[in-house]
């Protein structure tokens, strides 16, 4: 019966002892995983919104062409193409929002170290966290600015009821913004290629913790 006693007691500490590793490392392979889906979602995401903003210009001048005074905010091939930006824009806003738990998860978990956590690795990934967050709300600016110049644009549009000239204008002032978003995605998917890469090394450090 001692014996049988002393076994148990002794298991329970065992399991005490490992439990906090075995639950970080739980955590941190959580963690990691969600980040680097984030990170290809957002990539994904921001090709959409890319390509379709660089398809703006010629939808509209070939919508304009056919119907020059019409109400082309609303035409198909121009309301597609905002459509779908707009439902890229939807799913990347999600995306930041998981990696922003993500990250504030590791910046958790680095001040919880067991003995066993993969610090190195850990600290070059929310250094490049840090930095893709502010990259975002950069990013998250020049969008909100566009759909901002976008809605100026068809109003110009309409006022300049068939107006070749004026609408080339307006189309020049939105092609700006447009070009300038452009700009800020390209930035962010060269960055997020490089952080996908550590992440990456982060998780073969993981796999590897006792």
């Amino acid at each position: 019966m001692k014996r049988l006693i002393f076994l148990i007691v002794s298991l329970v500490l065992l399991l005490t002892a490992c439990g906090p590793a075995f639950d970080q490392k739980a955590q941190l392979d959580h963690q990691t995983k969600v980040v680097l889906a984030s990170l290809k979602t957002e990539t994904q995401q921001m090709q959409v919104i890319d390509d379709a903003t660089s398809a703006f210009p010629s939808t509209f001048e070939s919508a304009f062409k056919d119907d020059p005074t019409g109400n082309l905010k609303h035409n198909a091939d121009v309301a597609a193409l905002i459509d779908r930006r707009s439902a890229a824009y939807e799913k990347l806003s999600k995306a930041q929002g998981d990696l922003q738990k993500a990250t504030t998860g590791l910046n958790k978990l680095s001040t919880q170290d067991h003995g066993d956590l993969p610090s190195a690795q850990l600290k070059s990934v929310l250094s490049s966290l840090k930095l893709a967050l502010l990259d975002f709300k950069t990013f998250d600016e020049y969008y909100k600015e566009m759909q901002n110049a976008e809605t100026t644009f068809f109003s110009d549009v309409t006022a300049a009821n068939g107006d070749h000239a004026l609408v080339d204008e307006a189309l020049g002032r939105v092609n700006q913004f447009g070009s300038s978003l452009s700009q800020q995605a390209e930035i962010i998917v060269a960055n997020y290629a490089t952080m996908t890469a550590e992440v990456e090394t982060l998780q073969t450090a993981i796999d590897k913790m006792k």
